[in-house]
């Protein structure tokens, strides 16, 4: 293969790879870095794909993965101004729910091998907004509450 195709070839496969993706810092500029690496410890990597200008315009989808080798954040804002039942998981660990009686969001807990997995679910206004928190133990106490303060992050940004 020649020197330029072989050029085309390497520039036309980083342009593949960035659209998947860009990196960012903890939280995606979403939520408080801070907030995002107390759960997944330091120095995670983190992928946004869309942004808050686009989910506002025109409804597509934002996404933040943030994540270590043992856990992950995984937050993800849509627009889904329709009433919404809750997903029908296997919540094989039961529902737990974050907040206060006054205000509180539904968080599903899943045993996943070793680790689990708490889905946060949260609804501002036409968004929902959820937060998945991913670890390969089952040290998940509060995970939901910390789940909750980086969706009211989120819809803070999107008000």
């Amino acid at each position: 293969m020649s020197d330029m195709r072989m050029l085309v070839v390497v520039l036309l496969l980083a342009g593949a790879l960035s659209a998947c993706g860009h990196e960012e810092q903890a939280g995606c500029g979403l939520a408080s870095p801070h907030e995002v690496t107390a759960l997944t410890g330091a120095d995670p990597t983190a992928t946004r794909q869309g942004s808050l200008e686009d989910l506002k315009a025109h409804g597509d989808p934002l996404r933040c993965t943030t994540g270590t080798r043992d856990r992950s954040v995984d937050i993800q804002a849509i627009r889904h101004p329709d009433p919404m039942p809750y997903p029908r998981r296997h919540c094989a660990e039961g529902w737990v729910y974050a907040g206060s009686p006054e205000d509180y969001a539904p968080a599903c807990q899943v045993r996943e091998g070793k680790g689990g997995t708490t889905l946060l679910l949260r609804r501002v206004g036409d968004y929902v907004i959820t937060v998945a928190v991913r670890r390969s133990d089952l040290h998940w106490a509060g995970d939901a509450e910390q789940a909750l303060v980086i969706a009211d992050q989120v819809g803070d940004r999107l008000r």
